[in-house]
């Protein structure tokens, strides 16, 4: 199976801090959003091209995706004010996956890992993100349940998962 796909990606970043009023008389009942001084944000356009290619045999399905995208930031004005990124940025993304679907007629486990690589200068050049996770598929979707973490020299953050997935 060969497959590939293009996308594009609008994202509208910003920066609110969730703050306490300093007199506020019930401090603990939840936070209030506030903009703070030098507050920043802006437009960050950016598009990609996916290539994926699969072997299955068996009960298995063995799959690695190549992906490489760009993401660029630009300037946005608004009510007088002026919201630009820094965001300049190309991304390679590489993986291998392995797929066991024998269990039962509507669940799978998969594992593997994902190489990322930013391409130009970046707070950190590279990590790897191994991950494993159990689905079911329930009719035209599926509920996955599934833990991955990014792990470089100078980071590490775990995440657990919860995906689900809806074909239209």
């Amino acid at each position: 199976m060969l497959k590939y796909c293009l996308a594009a990606v609008l994202a509208v970043a910003g920066l609110a801090s969730p703050a306490l009023a300093q007199d506020d008389p019930e401090p603990f009942t939840g936070p209030k959003v506030e903009a703070v001084a030098g507050t920043d944000g802006g437009l960050i356009l950016g598009g990609g091209a996916t290539n994926l290619v699969g072997l299955k045999f068996g009960d298995f399905f063995l799959s690695s995706g190549q992906h490489l995208a760009g993401y660029d930031g630009q300037p946005i004005d608004v009510a007088g004010y002026e919201f630009e990124t820094e965001v300049s940025q190309a991304v390679f993304k590489g993986s291998i996956a392995l797929t066991y679907g024998g269990i039962g007629q509507s669940a799978y486990f998969q594992g593997g890992i994902i190489y990322t690589d930013f391409l130009k200068d970046a707070g950190v050049d590279n990590y790897v993100t191994p991950f494993a996770g159990l689905g079911l598929k329930l009719g035209r979707g599926v509920v996955r349940l599934g833990y991955s973490a990014d792990l470089a020299d100078d980071f590490t953050i775990h995440r657990g998962e919860v995906e689900l997935r809806l074909a239209m």
